[in-house]
């Protein structure tokens, strides 16, 4: 699909989503706390049409590149059948009834201009405990990255309830999952569990380290939400 075409389709889920910018012609992007959000709209193989997807990535790793690389969640949204919303590249004829659905559905508002922790709560555990999608449900690998995101979120706004709530939920939790399929994504789970701990105790790094990454060239150009306890 030629770049004219996708510039005028990527034009048309800005105006649909205001708060979001282009960080390239197929992602739509905001800042929110410790995250980068928004909308992906990835082609399908084989044929020239794409798809919506939710995306949320952190954005306190080193380096942009770095924290681009693993989503928390990327996740396809759904009609009220349950079908995926695709659309053709050629075609804008359907373009505002599936940006309607996705406005009605989603799970995070993302025209927002800030956002409360239970926000970030709330979306963590539907895809922890009511996402049909069952490897959001069983999938350990999955499941790590959603407390991830709940850890972060409640790190980010220094609740340290809620951070001490979110690593008893991973104790417990952990010790149903298996290892072996834990350790395909992570590594070491000890390991691991120790990293978290490790940025709780270093939260003004933490902090700093997500200010830098705010003033890259191309973050600083996305539109910015707080995130608020």
């Amino acid at each position: 699909m030629n770049s004219k075409t996708k510039n005028i389709i990527k034009e048309e889920w800005i105006k649909a989503f205001p708060n979001l910018t282009a960080y390239t012609q197929n992602r739509l992007y905001k800042v929110v706390g410790a995250f980068i959000l928004g909308i992906e709209l990835i082609k399908l193989p084989r044929v020239d049409n794409y798809r919506p997807h939710f995306a949320i990535y952190p954005l306190f790793r080193k380096g942009i590149e770095n924290c681009l690389k693993i989503p928390f969640i990327l996740d396809q949204y759904y009609d009220e059948r349950g079908m995926q919303l695709s659309l053709p590249y050629d075609n804008n004829s359907k373009i505002k009834i599936v940006q309607n659905i996705i406005n009605n559905t989603s799970k995070l508002d993302l025209n927002l201009s800030s956002y409360k922790l239970s926000n970030f709560f709330n979306l963590a555990e539907y895809y922890l405990y009511n996402h049909p999608d069952i490897w959001y449900r069983n999938h350990p690998g999955k499941r790590a990255l959603l407390f991830e995101l709940k850890l972060y979120a409640a790190l980010y706004v220094g609740n340290e309830t809620e951070i001490n709530i979110v690593i008893s939920e991973i104790l417990e939790e952990s010790a149903k999952w298996n290892m072996q399929l834990f350790e395909t994504w992570f590594g070491n789970f000890e390991t691991w569990f120790q990293n978290l701990n490790t940025l709780i105790l270093n939260r003004i790094e933490f902090l700093k380290q997500i200010d830098t990454n705010k003033h890259e060239k191309k973050i600083a150009k996305l539109c910015n939400s707080e995130l608020i306890d």
